[in-house]
């Protein structure tokens, strides 16, 4: 999956220096995120996997309410609510733990992506010539290097598999 235009988007809305800034033609490795997601596709997957999983296991929880009400409530069964009670206990757990380790491994992805990212800026910002550094305030190189980062780390850790997650689970 190409996050390429989520780096494009935030340069596109920024000032016209952010160009200079970053001095980077579009098919650079530092620009294309593929680079950066493409190793970590399984985690990925996982994540993905675990929130239409969990999309799927939360309707679930309502509809053994609404059958243990008809069933066994609305009849006297106390043995029969005892068992669809204990069903909805574990059933909260494994959905619990569900949504633990989608969490989990969609913050991780966002959080190796973004080092990565990272890494790569660092790199090619020190590789710049003195003279740019000269020539630029460096409050601006910092506050748009971390601004523009940080944006893009909360798409991946917040934004896209919850938007598609709770998508499904409207649908569902």
């Amino acid at each position: 999956m190409c996050y390429g235009w989520v780096i494009m988007i935030f340069f596109f809305f920024k000032q016209k220096t952010a160009y200079e800034i970053y001095q980077c033609d579009w098919s650079s490795d530092v620009c294309s995120s593929d680079l950066y997601v493409k190793p970590y596709k399984k985690e990925f997957m996982l994540s993905l996997g675990l929130t239409i999983l969990s999309a799927f296991l939360t309707p679930v929880r309502p509809w053994l309410i609404q059958y243990a009400f008809d069933n066994y409530i609305s009849v006297p069964d106390p043995e029969g609510l005892l068992h669809v009670t204990l069903l909805m206990i574990a059933f909260l757990f494994v959905e619990s733990g569900v949504q633990y380790y989608s969490t989990y491994t969609m913050n991780w992805l966002g959080q190796t992506v973004i080092k990565d990212l990272r890494l790569k800026v660092y790199s090619h910002i020190t590789g710049f010539k003195l003279k740019y550094f000269d020539n630029t305030p460096i409050g601006r190189l910092v506050t748009r290097v971390i601004s523009d980062i940080e944006a893009i780390a909360e798409i991946f850790s917040q934004g896209l598999l919850n938007i598609m997650g709770d998508i499904l689970q409207l649908i569902v």
